[in-house]
């Protein structure tokens, strides 16, 4: 597509060069060329995802660990078996109305012509209130890298233990230092991590063994009294199943709760899944979201499960830190997990490093820039982990206060405010007004 003004000169190949007119105003025309092609042909095919590929996709970006947590949140009220009862309950409400929000995120998009969560927010609620949507997944995000160091420093101290290493790597705190400053750091001070895009099925695949181990050890009672590894593990981490018993009414279950919220985020990431489905729609969305969320509640319902009926009211915030550092089957899964981790880290840091340095109002910062809030921020991080040894209080606060936010609140007010207006209703082609409004209804009890 070439411009050309109608008074003045044309470029060569075109005709003569004509002097420039000034009687005439500029005009612009479009010419053509015969070796071009239509606009739309020309612009490169969306890669699209089948509904099999995304269902998978979806659970991988589901499961995550969170679910090592939830033996903890069951045991913050009770260390009765019966426990599981209503945190069963809990798990399957909160996966439901996680799997709702974040199909109702699609219909957003749908119904703003917007690509992004945050675009939704502008689109509906307004771009002046956009930085609070910024503000949560930036605290959502460090927080998320504060659990993994956690992870880290309990999963690196056991098998240094395991492995006969110095006793200085056996504590907790050096053995994070020492991971940190050899692994973390190189790989945070990457400018590039596209090859990190590809280990999250190896990460997925570490958590479900690590699920199957916890489920094994269970049902062969390699920890129960008298069993050689009883004795192996710590005096306030060995099983204590049915003690003190506990109610779910106890305000300690709201600890459950947070952690539920965490375990089943990936909201952020709803306008991504529905951009990229193949032949696009709702209908075909919502399976996605449905079967997802199913796959992801089996994996954390057998985690939180087995972890709880092997150690009750003593299981630690990471459920891993119960288990024997002489267990062969276990200290393969804190491998598995530590791997993932180590994998996951990079991309999760890259992130929030840019959420930070945006909100500073440094979008495009140099290289320096770069690496100086690479070492603070990992130091920060780094140094929390050490001072906050519990996966399962940092698991609740990250659902309490930016969890909740992304997964219940922010989804529900983008639907109300997308649908509040008359053009708005009609877009939706709800015909049904009752309908309408007791989705409406549903939305404010959620918010």
């Amino acid at each position: 597509v070439v411009p050309l003004r109608r008074d003045g000169p044309r470029p060569h190949g075109f005709g003569r060069w004509a002097p420039r007119s000034s009687a005439k105003p500029r005009a612009w025309r479009t010419v053509v060329r015969a070796d071009s092609a239509p606009a739309a042909s020309q612009e490169e095919p969306v890669s699209t995802v089948s509904v099999p590929a995304s269902i998978l996709n979806l659970v991988k970006n589901i499961v995550g660990a969170g679910i090592l947590a939830l033996p903890a949140g069951v045991a913050a009220f009770s260390d009765a078996p019966s426990a599981l009862v209503p945190a069963t309950a809990l798990l399957l409400v909160a996966a439901a109305v996680s799997a709702y929000t974040f199909a109702m995120i699609g219909r957003c998009c749908k119904l703003t012509g917007t690509d992004t969560f945050r675009e939704a927010w502008a689109k509906a609620i307004g771009e002046k209130n956009a930085w609070v949507m910024s503000l949560t997944s930036t605290g959502n995000t460090g927080l998320g890298c504060l659990m993994f160091s956690i992870i880290l420093a309990d999963a690196a101290a056991s098998l240094f233990t395991a492995l006969g290493a110095p006793a200085l790597l056996t504590c907790r705190s050096w053995a994070l230092l020492a991971v940190t400053g050899g692994i973390l750091l190189p790989l945070c001070f990457l400018e590039s991590c596209d090859a990190f895009k590809y280990t999250s099925l190896a990460g997925a695949c570490g958590l479900v063994y690590t699920v199957v181990a916890m489920g094994v050890r269970y049902l062969d009672g390699t920890y129960l009294p008298g069993r050689p590894l009883h004795t192996q593990i710590a005096p306030h981490l060995q099983p204590a199943v049915g003690i003190h018993g506990g109610t779910v009414w106890s305000s300690q279950a709201l600890v459950l709760v947070s952690c539920l919220t965490v375990a089943f985020t990936a909201h952020y990431n709803a306008p991504k899944f529905y951009r990229e489905l193949e032949r696009r729609s709702l209908p075909r969305f919502y399976l996605v979201a449905a079967l997802g969320f199913t796959c992801a509640a089996a994996i954390s319902l057998t985690g939180m499960i087995c972890g709880f009926l092997t150690f009750g009211g003593t299981s630690a915030g990471f459920i891993l830190n119960n288990y024997a550092n002489k267990d062969g089957l276990i200290a393969a899964a804190r491998t598995a997990i530590s791997v993932s981790v180590i994998c996951s880290y990079p991309l999760v840091f890259n992130s929030l490093r840019e959420d930070v340095l945006e909100m500073m109002g440094m979008p495009r910062p140099p290289r320096r820039v770069m690496q100086r809030a690479t070492l603070i921020l990992l130091g920060l991080i780094t140094g929390l982990a050490i001072v906050l040894p519990d996966l399962g209080v940092v698991a609740a606060v990250t659902g309490a206060l930016f969890g909740s936010a992304l997964v219940y609140i922010f989804p529900a007010l983008i639907f109300l405010y997308a649908t509040g207006s008359k053009a708005s209703r009609q877009s939706i082609g709800d015909k049904r007004d009752v309908t309408r409004k007791f989705e409406r209804t549903i939305n404010y009890g959620i918010v």
